[in-house]
């Protein structure tokens, strides 16, 4: 949870960092809840993992949008707004494998149960 609170931090800071790029269209989606795998039914842990498989598709949408308004800078793009856009794709990137790899821990302490 830390990682995502992170995460959150660094993307408000980031947003403000590349406020000459308009990328206010590629939101990134809500983090889900987490389930309990020590304590989550089977039907509770199958809901989680559809919330997030549906955060992956909802971040992969906003990274090409991201990538998107790289392209549609062109050749006229600055250093300082690739690397704002890098920094936001990265984090994006972070955070959805953040949450896949804690969904996964919650799948295997489902299973040890």
């Amino acid at each position: 949870m830390r990682k995502l609170i992170f995460f959150a931090a660094l993307l408000g800071t980031t947003a403000c960092w590349a406020q000459s790029v308009d990328v206010g269209h590629c939101n990134f989606p809500e983090v889900p809840d987490m389930v309990d795998g020590t304590a989550a039914s089977e039907e509770k842990m199958a809901s989680a993992a559809a919330a997030v498989r549906e955060f992956v598709t909802a971040m992969q949408s906003s990274l090409q949008c991201i990538d998107t308004v790289e392209a549609g800078l062109g050749a006229g793009i600055t250093a300082e707004q690739k690397a704002a856009l890098n920094v936001l794709y990265n984090n994006g990137v972070d955070q959805m494998n953040a949450i896949a790899e804690a969904y996964n821990t919650q799948v295997r302490a489902f299973k040890a149960r």
